[in-house]
């Protein structure tokens, strides 16, 4: 028998069927998560223009990114900003951070575990931002 005579080994057919399956998955789970990024920014932008009227991120500004995000299917959010409880007179900087679990962790780590990268299964995405306080008291 002519080794040019033989069909494929199941190593080279599983080695295949993983190529295949992450070069077809793996752009499909980047949008994704470019997706939940740009939503995040988007939201972080109204929150920067929220707190920069109110010179600071109140109760009700936190309230509301948690209520739009979740509505978006990003759940467990967290806002970090300084100052705190306290507005910044105009002028001032008011910095703003988000935090939030990835809604498509499952997937995404599967994806990265396939290349060899780290299971990131309690990671979180975080936008930032800064803007300057037009509160006047």
């Amino acid at each position: 028998m002519n080794i040019n005579e033989k069909g494929f080994s199941t190593i080279e057919f599983l080695i295949g069927a993983v190529f295949i399956t992450f070069v077809i998955f793996f752009p499909i789970v980047i949008q994704m998560e470019m997706h939940t990024i740009h939503i995040m920014e988007q939201e972080l932008d109204r929150t920067l223009q929220m707190a920069s009227v109110e010179g600071y991120v109140s109760d009700e500004i936190y309230r509301t990114v948690q209520e739009n995000l979740s509505k978006k299917g990003i759940d467990e959010v967290d806002v970090i900003s300084s100052p705190l409880n306290y507005p910044q007179e105009k002028g001032g900087e008011i910095d703003v951070v988000i935090l939030a679990e990835r809604p498509n962790k499952s997937m995404f780590s599967g994806v990265m575990n396939l290349i060899g990268g780290d299971d990131i299964e309690q990671d979180l995405l975080k936008v930032e931002g800064t803007i300057m306080s037009e509160y006047i008291p």
